[in-house]
């Protein structure tokens, strides 16, 4: 079955983070994702909670850095405590 990808906003609302917050992601590649037509799609594989634990760079340790946006820190939080929206989709 071939591999379905998401736009920047659907993929940032399963992840309950702003639309901006991805595409900051996505060209820090934190995020695996690719560019279709001068816009950004993200496989849902990359969605998963796996990839998502591996593609974040903030730690309990690291939430209190400054240079972390609150959307961030709070997405990073989710994604460590396995937060519904970052769960892997059956």
């Amino acid at each position: 079955m071939a591999e379905k990808y998401l736009k920047v906003e659907d993929a940032a609302e399963r992840l309950s983070i702003a639309p901006f917050t991805m595409r900051k992601w996505l060209r820090q590649k934190r995020v695996e994702g690719v560019k279709m037509g001068g816009e950004w799609r993200v496989p849902e594989s990359a969605l998963s909670i796996n990839a998502l634990r591996s593609a974040t760079t903030l730690t309990p340790l690291s939430w209190a850095d400054s240079s972390a946006s609150e959307e961030e820190i709070n997405a990073a939080k989710a994604i460590v405590n396995g937060h519904e929206s970052a769960k892997e989709q059956p």
